[in-house]
């Protein structure tokens, strides 16, 4: 459960954007679609490379990559996860990844 939860959040930060929108006031839901683990990382770090699915509440899905550095003691995305974070349904093409 608690990797599950470390994972989320993870996640959750890539896609969460930096800064606030007042537009941002629905939920989308990403789906983990692949998940890869890099080379060349900083020692202490894995650099992860993730295709979501992301549904916006209305309208048509699109799929993204999310590149991130994580520390090794957080366990990477797997392949079927789900989680859910504020967007903006009138500006999908505009996700901001945080740092």
């Amino acid at each position: 459960m608690k990797r599950s939860v470390l994972t989320a959040a993870w996640l959750l930060s890539a896609v969460v954007s930096a800064q606030a929108s007042p537009g941002r006031d629905r939920l989308c839901t990403a789906h983990v679609l692949h998940s890869e683990e890099l080379t060349f990382a900083p020692i202490y770090y894995h650099l992860v490379r993730t295709a979501l699915l992301i549904v916006p509440p209305s309208g048509q899905a699109y799929q993204t990559t999310v590149e991130k550095m994580i520390s090794w003691q957080t366990p990477p995305p797997r392949q079927g996860q789900k989680f859910r974070f504020w967007c903006d349904p009138g500006r999908l093409g505009d996700i901001h990844f945080a740092d």
